[in-house]
Parts: C-alpha cells; sequence; structure tokens
C-alpha cells in the first residue's frame, strides 16, 4: 500500500463499488469498500452472525447426541435432569457447561467426565473466537478504487518545445508529489525504513586532487536497492508483480573541469568556483558559495532513449559545497574540509575545492512468475486483461528513469540533508556525509515509487486549457473530455474508506441462515423431532395430559415444589 502522504480526497475514490483488493498474500480479492465508520457497524453484526452460526452447529452435534442417548440406552434413568438441561441449553455452549458442571460434579472421577467438559468449553470458545476471527477476516486493508475522473498525468510532446510557463506548470505539477515523498522521509517509520538497502561506503581506490591539493583522497561506492510489488503499487490484478531497483554510486573527480575552474583572492580570503561537466548535459554546472545559503546539488541523468537497456539507466549528481563555511571539520568526500578551525575566522572552516560528482546507474527490472522486463515492455510479461493501456502509459511515464533523480532534481537545495541544517549560511560538516545525503534520497524516491499512482489524482484541479501543450494521459488524445479504458486499475489509500471481502460479507450471513434453516429441518422433518419432547412446553403438555394442571407452590419450608 501506499505512504500516506496526505489525507486522500473523498472525491478521488469509489465507494460501493466491487473490485479486486490487491493482497499481497491472497492475490486479487474480490472486493467493495465502505465508510469506515460503516464499516464499524458491519463488523459489530458480523460478529454476532458468525458466534451465531456456531451455535447453531453446536446445538445440532448436541441434537443428535441427546437423540443417540434416547434411542440406545434401555434404561429411563439415563434420560436425565443433565439431558434435559443440555437440551434446553443448546443454544447457549456457556451455559450448557456451567449445566454440566452443576448436574453431574458428583460425578467427577468417571472417565468421561474431563473429556465431555473439555468439549463444552470448546464449543463455548469457539463460539467466542468465531465472533473475533470470522469478521477481522472481512477486513482486508483502508483503502478504495481510485476514482478514474480524478487521476491527472501531466505530459507533453517535446520538451524543447515548451515555453517558460508551460515548463514551469508542469514542473511545478510533477514536483508536488517528491516533496511529499521527501517529507515523508524525514519522518519514516522502521516499518518503512527497513524496506531500503543503502549501503555504507566501500573504498575503490584514491585520487591525487589537484584542485583540492590533497593527495591519495577515497573513490567510494555506496550501493542501494529496495522491492516494491504490485500490492504496493496498487495495481488490482496484479499484486505479485515486483519491481526490484538496484543501483551503485561512486564519487568520480573526472567530472571536474580543472581548466574552467577558478580561485580567487578578496581581502586574504580565497573564493573558488568549481566547473563540472556531467556526460548528459550540453551545459556546464557550477559549483561556488554564492548560488545558495548551504550546500546544494545538481541532477543530471543520461536520456532513457539513448541508453542499450531501457531499464538500466545511468544519472549523477554534482556538489556545490566549496567554500560553505563549517563549524566542524570533516573527511568526507563532499564535504572535506582543512583540518582544523581557523581562530581568526571565528573558529570556522571551510569545505575544500574539487568535491568529487557522484556517477551512478540504475537497474529498474519488473518480475512476474519467472519473466522479467522493463517498464516499457510491462504488458508482454503478464496475462492478458490484467493491466490496461493506460495504466501501462501511467507507470511508463512516471518510472522511465530513476525516481530518485526526478526527485533530486524536482526537490532542488532540499535534496541534501546538510542544506537541511544550513542555519545563517553555516552548516556542520562533520555530522554531513554522502551517505547520509544519498540515504535520505533513496529512502524518498522508494516512498515516491510506491505513491506515483495515488499522486496522480492529488492535482485533479489543474485545467489543461491554460497550456494546452500539456495533456492528460489518463484522457484520450483526441478527446480531452473523456478517461482511457480501463485507466482507473488501481486503489488509493485512506483511513476514511474500508475494503471488505465481498466473499465473506455475502458468505457468513448464508451460512448463518443455512446452519439454522438446517437445525430447524432436522428438528422437524426427520427422527431427531423426539427430542424436542424435552423442551419445557411438551413436557408440561405431557404432565398435564396425565395428571392435569400442576400447580407450583412454596411450602412451609421456604422451597418451590410441584403439586400434581
Amino acid at each position: 500500500m501506499a505512504v500516506p502522504t496526505i489525507q486522500q480526497p473523498p472525491d478521488t475514490y469509489l465507494l460501493w463499488t466491487k473490485f479486486k483488493f490487491p493482497d499481497p498474500k491472497l492475490g486479487p480479492v474480490t472486493a467493495v469498500a465502505v465508510p469506515t465508520p460503516i464499516y464499524r457497524y458491519i463488523q459489530n453484526g458480523y460478529a454476532l452472525l458468525s458466534t451465531i452460526m456456531v451455535v447453531n452447529l453446536w446445538a445440532i452435534v448436541m441434537v443428535f447426541a441427546i437423540y443417540m442417548q434416547l434411542t440406545t440406552t434401555k434404561t429411563a434413568s439415563r434420560v436425565n435432569d443433565m439431558a434435559m438441561s443440555l437440551w434446553n441449553t443448546k443454544d447457549a455452549p456457556r451455559q450448557s457447561a456451567i449445566a454440566t458442571v452443576l448436574y453431574v460434579r458428583k460425578k467427577w472421577n468417571k472417565w468421561w467426565y474431563y473429556p465431555f467438559i473439555a468439549i463444552l468449553a470448546g464449543a463455548w470458545v469457539a463460539s467466542l473466537a468465531a465472533g473475533i476471527f470470522l469478521p477481522s477476516r472481512i477486513f482486508l486493508g483502508n483503502a478504495a478504487p481510485v476514482n478514474p475522473l480524478s487521476i491527472y498525468v501531466p505530459t507533453t510532446g517535446s520538451f524543447s518545445e515548451l515555453t517558460i510557463a508551460e515548463t514551469f506548470s508542469k514542473y511545478a505539477l510533477e514536483g508536488a508529489g517528491y516533496i511529499r515523498a521527501a517529507a515523508a522521509a524525514l519522518v519514516a517509520s522502521d516499518e518503512v525504513r527497513v524496506k531500503v538497502m543503502v549501503s555504507q561506503p566501500a573504498v575503490e581506490g584514491t585520487w591525487n586532487n589537484e584542485r583540492s591539493r590533497i593527495n591519495n583522497e577515497t573513490i567510494q561506492r555506496i550501493d542501494y536497492g529496495y522491492n516494491i510489488t504490485g500490492s504496493d503499487l496498487g495495481l488490482q490484478h496484479i499484486p505479485q508483480l515486483v519491481l526490484t531497483v538496484t543501483g551503485s554510486c561512486v564519487t568520480d573527480y573526472t567530472w571536474l573541469n580543472m581548466s574552467r575552474s577558478t580561485s580567487r583572492q578578496v581581502n586574504e580570503v580565497v573564493y573558488n568556483q568549481d566547473v563540472y561537466n556531467c556526460p548528459w548535459l550540453k551545459q556546464e554546472i557550477v559549483a561556488n558559495s554564492v548560488n545558495s545559503p548551504g550546500p546544494s546539488a545538481t541532477f543530471c541523468v543520461q536520456d532513457p532513449d539513448t541508453a542499450t537497456n531501457k531499464g538500466n539507466i545511468s544519472w549523477g549528481v554534482v556538489i556545490s559545497s566549496v567554500d560553505h563555511s563549517s563549524i566542524a571539520t570533516s573527511q568526507d568526500p563532499w564535504y572535506m574540509t582543512s583540518s582544523s578551525l581557523d581562530e581568526k575566522n571565528g573558529n570556522l572552516t571551510r569545505v575544500l575545492p574539487g568535491r568529487p560528482a557522484l556517477s551512478c546507474w540504475q537497474d529498474d527490472l519488473w518480475f512476474y512468475k519467472g519473466q522479467s522486463t522493463d517498464v516499457t515492455n510491462l504488458q508482454s510479461i503478464l496475462p492478458p486483461d490484467t493491466l490496461s493501456d493506460a495504466a501501462a502509459d501511467i507507470l511508463a511515464h512516471n518510472l522511465g528513469g530513476p525516481v530518485v533523480e526526478s526527485l533530486g532534481g524536482h526537490i532542488g537545495t532540499a535534496a541534501l540533508q546538510s542544506y537541511r541544517g544550513t542555519v545563517n549560511r553555516l552548516f556542520d560538516a562533520n555530522e554531513s556525509s554522502i551517505y547520509k545525503d544519498l540515504s535520505a534520497l533513496i529512502l524518498g524516491a522508494y516512498i515516491a515509487t510506491i505513491n506515483n499512482l495515488a499522486d496522480t489524482t492529488l492535482h485533479r484541479d489543474y485545467q489543461s486549457t491554460n497550456t494546452p501543450d500539456i495533456r492528460n494521459l489518463a484522457r484520450g488524445k483526441d478527446d480531452d473530455s473523456k478517461t482511457r479504458p480501463d485507466v482507473g486499475q488501481f486503489i488509493v489509500s485512506s483511513d476514511q474508506v474500508a475494503s471488505l471481502s465481498l466473499t465473506l460479507v455475502i458468505l457468513i450471513p448464508f451460512l448463518t441462515l443455512a446452519s439454522w434453516l438446517l437445525m430447524q429441518a432436522l428438528l422437524e422433518f426427520t427422527p431427531l423431532k423426539l427430542t424436542k419432547a424435552m423442551e419445557p412446553t411438551e413436557l408440561l403438555r405431557a404432565v398435564r395430559g396425565q395428571f392435569g394442571d400442576p400447580t407450583l407452590y412454596i411450602d412451609v419450608d421456604g422451597k418451590e415444589k410441584w403439586k400434581l
């Protein structure tokens, strides 16, 4: 299920509509979504029905047992007050157990005493357990099928042809979900964090850094990965689908353009400006302490169309931490400072020039029952009608490249943990590191990936007519007023709704009614009706027929007696 980042608006999902709930263990389960307050009433009602069903089944067992006693014993005394009590408490296992203990307590040394008490107690416990367990099985989760009319996926033809206004609109629309994911990563629970693997930095070698004049700077590698299922994404028909994301990043000093990087001195203070060349960008990336009050990063990515393997795409990050003032020293490659604080400069130090870029690759593979592919060919490994063309297009649009790069590019300076800790242009380099920054980014990317479908419902008020070149991928190309067929093949999460198993919703009342009808049929149309002679009304009718109307009175000793 999606990681909650915002309350899902009520008009983005459908209630009282049959759909498939993507249960990770049971697979697609036929379900219906109801408001949470209604579910509480349903839960209480089904607890009662479940208890009644078990009690009815127990009553049938008791009727058979008493019938066997009546038809097999030759001694009338065997049909004693215990049998009478069991018959008249057959609809209440607890009362049957209590009555049996009271009537046969003097026979505790008989071989059948304890097994019989255990059976009665078991029936009592079963009736209680049914009222607890069966209603809980009805509830599948807090989710509902998406309202197709609420889906908005901004897409364009050629990005280079957009105007500045259209570019800004598209960027803002796409960025909202990434901002929510980055914020959710900051407060993520341990249950979410353990789903993401980010390895500790491993030393791959050293680099003689001419720019910082420090020899043997370490080259570090950090690996990462996570798995996301179709159930996590909310895909109704394919919960067993698995997206496996693996990636690796290495500190790369070769991106630094030494000939373009400069240093200048002003009032005994040296100011540095480093220039980098990302292999997938035409323009240079400039890093200095002027453009941002704290460390910042620029993200770049390989064009997926140029990738040999559509699922394996390279991306990178250029850090701009040079000359930023720190209250502590650091040896981290991104935040390396001089080895001591400068007393003349308020016991501060500055980040050295020549910080390495981070060169990364990421492999996104989708698996389904032993087959694998990239997102652009996802339908090729899936059964027919489990993923519509519209839903496949949305996944390819949202997850066609490394989500971590999209996240970093959209949230800007907030992408770095070090920037978030900057106060008055000062930060703590000792508390900052590539590992912390990358860990937060990968966790945010994991959340953004899980939420990518649900996020398409959260900017539905946008009017595409303001920028005609930005169209809604969920709508038809020729008719923007109509949603594409089966575009809503996913669910959205909300604590305001409850998904119920439609099978159990129907089955429990049916079985309860069937058990009651079976008991009535056995007592009316089979030899078992003989046992009805032990009902109080039948017994009183028999006594009246033989002795006249009996009288109940209290004698002088205060005891009740019958006068026949």
